[in-house]
């Protein structure tokens, strides 16, 4: 007679007796757990925590420089508006939308709080508005141009802190490209 588990088993093994004779078969949980669900062994996986370790400090550093290099922009420009809303500052908590940061971590795709900005405040409002969009991805890609070299110099000198800095060029890239 043949013996069939229902279900998943924890172990990612599927075992089927098939008239007496023992046939183990070990599947790739990835292929075993194919629900859309999370996978265990990516979140148990020490690269998957280290990865997290490393992204986590580098998209808040990412997203904080970009909003605060749109609010600074439009500060200069003459508009009060970033200053009055508290968006001049580098405390992350300014930046961060909840919701956008959840799924920034679970998806890979995200938001912050946009910089409120009033282009009437400006001398020219379209070369102003077009300079505060600009300051953003700019200040990623110079995190990214900054990071890429300490990163190359920390390879030269062998220092072990130097994978965080290719993990913040990424973002910086990223975010930089698709705003």
């Amino acid at each position: 007679p043949s013996i069939r588990r229902r279900g998943k088993p924890s172990n990612g093994l599927s075992l089927r007796n098939t008239r007496g004779k023992q046939k183990g078969r070990l599947r790739d949980k990835r292929q075993f757990h194919n629900n859309g669900g999370i996978e265990l062994d990516r979140i148990i996986s020490i690269d998957y925590i280290k990865g997290m370790l490393y992204s986590v400090p580098a998209i808040l550093l990412a997203i904080t420089l970009h909003e605060f290099a749109h609010g600074y922009v439009s500060y200069r420009l003459g508009d009060p508006t970033p200053k009055r809303e508290g968006r001049l500052t580098l405390n992350p908590l300014a930046h961060l939308d909840v919701v956008g940061t959840l799924c920034l971590l679970l998806f890979g795709m995200g938001w912050a709080k946009p910089v409120r900005i009033n282009p009437g405040s400006y001398k020219n409002s379209r070369i102003g508005t077009m300079l505060v969009s600009l300051a953003g991805p700019l200040m990623n890609y110079l995190l990214a141009f900054l990071s890429l070299l300490v990163f190359g110099l920390s390879g030269l000198y062998g220092h072990g802190f130097g994978e965080w800095f290719s993990y913040l060029a990424l973002i910086n890239i990223g975010l930089g490209t698709f705003n």
